[in-house]
């Protein structure tokens, strides 16, 4: 509980509400309190929570408890995954403006939903590139390296199901950059041929095209989306469900948000200085 101020302009004080971060699984109940005191006697409160993106905005009126007149409380029921922000105020019934508990902009609390199967879930984790990779050799020497594709997965669901995976957790798939990419010197494949790093991500919006087909698959025109979509219908056809590993506080060099928002980035001549000043756009 959090001691606060006092709004004297509308005579209502908040002295303590739920505060911090409160974590629960799906279909949890939280209780939200706050002590208010006013000397017009009984106020209205309410909790207001809203989803990060705050596209949908609820209340959730609180009562006193019988046995103290300024302690008031409710409980929600958690339905829905995600951080929620609760947001506390009160008002007289005649007034027609709320006074709230913090500032608006600031929370009393912050209520963290996690889905509750994943408690329990089994996560099966698969770097694409390298599921189902093979050397392929031609008298005895290695021409290249087969990567892994998405149809190396899809072809091992059934196995997944019966080892009683419930979430299948893919590394990034989405299209690597080039500038600046980095090189395996232990890697069979000369560097202008290797794929670089799948967590420097060029667009988030794409698709490795090199995770689509192998080697010896007859129809290369699929699009990527496809095969990728193939795989997910195929995990969830056995209950199983797909999380993507989305790594949105980095980029590659030639991310394509670069060209779409250079001023939400910082530059160097030389990227790899630690002491070289940044150059702002």
């Amino acid at each position: 509980m959090a001691h606060l101020t006092a709004d004297k302009h509308h005579n209502i004080a908040f002295e303590q509400t739920t505060k911090g971060v409160i974590k629960r699984r799906s279909g949890e109940t939280v209780t939200v309190q706050a002590t208010v005191r006013s000397d017009a006697g009984r106020l209205e409160v309410e909790a207001r929570t809203a989803a990060h993106d705050g596209d949908i905005t609820r209340s959730h009126p609180l009562t006193t408890s019988g046995d103290d007149d300024n302690h008031y409380q409710t409980t929600i029921t958690c339905q829905e995954t995600g951080k929620f922000p609760v947001r506390i105020r009160a008002k007289r019934p005649e007034d027609e403006v709320w006074t709230w508990a913090n500032h608006r902009s600031k929370p009393a609390c912050t209520v963290h939903v996690d889905p509750a199967y994943t408690y329990d879930a089994i996560v099966y984790n698969a770097f694409v590139r390298y599921f189902g990779a093979r050397r392929v050799e031609e008298e005895g020497s290695i021409r290249q390296i087969e990567p892994g594709t998405f149809g190396d997965i899809t072809d091992h669901v059934q196995r997944l199901d019966d080892m009683g995976v419930d979430i299948l957790y893919l590394n990034p798939v989405h299209q690597i950059g080039e500038l600046y990419k980095n090189y395996n010197p232990h890697d069979a494949l000369p560097e202008y041929l290797q794929p670089g790093c799948p967590y420097s991500v060029k667009d988030y919006w794409s698709v490795d095209p090199g995770l689509s087909f192998g080697l010896d698959d007859d129809d290369t025109d699929e699009h990527p989306f496809d095969e990728f979509r193939g795989l997910v219908d195929a995990a969830h056809d056995h209950g199983i469900r797909v999380y993507m590993d989305l790594v949105f506080n980095h980029c590659a060099h030639d991310s394509v948000f670069q060209r779409l928002h250079p001023e939400w980035f910082l530059y160097k001549e030389d990227p790899w200085s630690l002491d070289e000043p940044y150059i702002h756009p």
